[in-house]
């Protein structure tokens, strides 16, 4: 099964349409942007902030518990359940996940020349999407031998049920081996760009430790130790100009979505014809002077208004894209990076450990950009 085949990612046309169509009401259906979604996520936060105080403020890399928090939302809504963070099939799904998107890299040559894969010599690097693609295979069969129409479980039998009632023409745009590949891009889109996200977020706040605790005397002052919901992120406004600034500086995304002209344009003089794949450069429209005052601070206060009080959103920001091919998951990860990020800067204080140098916050490139390796160490707040 090819990834591109049922991908709501790379796909045009009718049926491109149909499954983001399908697939933004079942993940609607499923919770997002949901009271009952903020409740699972809260006690997902909760498990992510047991596991972290395990490591009593010693040096630890943040990374392998960021990515199961994330990940067990994403199998949650796509699959109905959660696993353990030691569970031997989930430490090697998400090792599979990470190598992925490393292997990835926009400088690779084989993400120009795509044929080159089929070379022997290559062949060590589709491993891990076929791990992936086997999961996901796995889970959409038992979904399918077990489906009931009265007792709609998650995403995959939301899809399974749309495919039951849609019209003869809509059909084969899900059949389960088009739908594997639908639910594969969610579960890749979702679980990577969110969690490098998080893990961007607890970097800056180390390295910015008078950020830190503006964050930490808000959320206080604000929320006084109850858990937070989605109606509290506009009481924090400091809390959410700094996750633009975090989304700003840790692009996740080097660039948008390939987008194609629909109609000849020209641009500065140079002629775009009809078809053209576009992408946007996130990475350098996020840095660049001619939008940002001193682009390469981090500095919260840039997305205030001039009454510091009201946090606005330049257009020059865009860190989920542009456009009819923006991020479909856009509530879910605004709600996912807002109740966990307030669920563990309520408990804890990060810090970079002591002998280490500051972090790196240039990305480590791959598919997405994510933080380069890093240690923390993590104190629980009195």
């Amino acid at each position: 099964m090819s990834l591109n085949t049922g991908s709501i990612v790379w796909e045009n046309g009718p049926a491109w349409k149909a499954r983001r169509r399908w697939i933004i009401s079942a993940l609607r259906h499923f919770g997002m942007g949901k009271r009952s979604m903020e409740v699972q996520i809260n006690r997902e936060a909760t498990t992510f902030c047991q596991e972290a105080a395990e490591y009593k403020s010693k040096p630890f890399d943040p990374e392998h518990i960021v990515n199961c928090a994330v990940t067990n939302i994403i199998c949650s809504i796509a699959f109905g359940r959660r696993y353990e963070y030691q569970d031997p099939e989930f430490v090697e799904l998400l090792k599979n996940l990470l190598a992925f998107f490393r292997q990835c890299n926009i400088k690779s040559i084989e993400m120009h020349l795509p044929f080159i894969m089929s070379f022997p010599m290559f062949k060590y690097k589709t491993l891990s999407a076929k791990h992936i693609v086997e999961f996901t295979k796995k889970q959409v069969k038992q979904h399918v031998e077990t489906f009931d129409l009265e007792n709609i479980r998650d995403v995959t039998d939301r899809l399974l049920a749309e495919r039951e009632t849609c019209s003869d023409d809509e059909k084969a745009f899900f059949d389960p081996d088009v739908m594997c590949s639908s639910i594969t891009t969610i579960f890749l889109a979702g679980a990577e760009t969110t969690s490098s996200t998080l893990k961007w977020f607890i970097l800056f706040m180390a390295a910015y430790q008078n950020v830190q605790a503006k964050v930490h005397e808000e959320i206080d002052r604000v929320l006084e130790g109850r858990s937070p919901t989605m109606t509290d992120r506009q009481l924090l406004p400091y809390l959410e100009a700094t996750t633009y600034e975090v989304q700003r500086l840790g692009n996740v995304l080097g660039t948008t979505i390939p987008h194609g002209t629909a109609e000849e344009c020209t641009i500065k003089g140079y002629k775009i014809p009809k078809g053209t794949t576009i992408l946007l450069n996130l990475y350098r429209i996020h840095r660049d002077p001619k939008y940002w005052d001193d682009p390469l601070l981090f500095n919260p206060l840039r997305f205030f208004k001039e009454d510091s009080q009201t946090v606005h959103k330049p257009e020059s920001f865009m860190p989920f894209g542009i456009g009819r091919r923006a991020c479909l998951g856009e509530n879910l990860a605004k709600m996912e990076i807002f109740i966990f990020m307030v669920n563990f800067f309520q408990k804890f204080k990060v810090e970079i450990p002591a002998g280490h140098p500051q972090p790196d916050v240039e990305p480590e490139i791959g598919l997405t950009f994510s933080p380069k390796p890093f240690q923390v160490c993590v104190n629980a707040r009195g």
